[in-house]
């Protein structure tokens, strides 16, 4: 069960306005509920927009007077996983009630911190689209934000830390490369990678990876190096590295590709060197 924390700074600046109330709202939901990741069921379909619309009344009903029904349309959205983080990220945005745009912000901070990677990357997401563009926002929700964004970093770079990931920092401390050779890192850590878009240097040596989620990587706009050797990969895996056009320095060495795999490699990403 995820435990549920406010700094202390955020306590302060809250504890005098209605947005309060919301955040201790959302405390207690958090502590009865898990973030869990959507199922296959919930694909984009008919479906889908019936869900829409059901999160359209969970996200009005955070900001109602009622205790119950705050609680309750809480509990319920942290339930729903990664679907719910862009109607948060829209209802920040959008909603002219600072209590539900805090309830909103708190509730992507909690998912932040959810153990499964592809829910907390995807939280991390919508609180990075938050910080990069405040535009419309007051100084309370700027200053949640700020407050969340940096929580939520730190919670990935202390996953990517359990791993014993080495990170190379730029002048203006932009993570620029990522070293990680653990055995225990596998697919279901990649989200955690693609977090960081301002990587660079990519090198993956030794893990367990079989490229099932190499299309996490396509938020690496600035990838110019990217070492695989050494993992599981396999060639068909390898057709997801096309969502890196900028890509330069591709090293396969020891994995399990044929000349033809290399060979559609070089005719689709011509400006990558690949080694093997």
């Amino acid at each position: 069960m995820e435990q549920w924390h406010w700094p202390g700074s955020w306590m302060n600046l809250l504890a005098k306005t209605t947005v309060g109330m919301a955040l201790c709202v959302l405390g207690c939901a958090a502590c009865l509920a898990d973030a869990q990741p959507p199922s296959a069921a919930d694909a984009p379909t008919e479906q889908s927009v019936k869900q829409s619309a059901k999160f359209d009344g969970l996200l009005e009903q955070l900001g109602s007077p009622s205790f119950i029904q705050r609680d309750w349309a809480a509990r319920r959205l942290m339930r729903q996983g990664a679907d719910v983080v862009p109607p948060l990220v829209a209802a920040v945005r959008d909603t002219a009630e600072e209590t539900t745009a805090a309830a909103a912000i708190a509730l992507l901070t909690q998912m932040s911190r959810a153990a499964d990677a592809a829910l907390a990357t995807t939280a991390l997401t919508g609180l990075t689209a938050l910080q990069d563009d405040p535009r419309g926002l007051s100084e309370t929700m700027r200053r949640l934000i700020a407050e969340a964004f940096q929580e939520a970093i730190q919670h990935s770079l202390a996953q990517l830390a359990a791993f014993g990931a080495e990170l190379v920092r730029d002048d203006e401390q932009h993570i620029i490369q990522i070293s990680i050779h653990s055995e225990r890192f596998t697919d279901r850590h990649m989200p955690l990678v693609g977090a960081f878009t301002s990587v660079q240097v990519l090198d993956l040596r030794g893990t367990a990876l079989t490229g099932a989620r190499l299309r996490h990587l396509a938020s690496l706009a600035h990838l110019d190096r990217l070492n695989l050797t050494d993992t599981r990969i396999t060639g068909a895996a390898l057709r997801h590295l096309t969502v890196l056009p900028n890509l330069r320095q591709l090293s396969l060495y020891r994995i399990e590709v044929t000349a033809d795999d290399i060979n559609w490699l070089r005719e689709n990403l011509p400006r990558c060197k690949v080694y093997r």
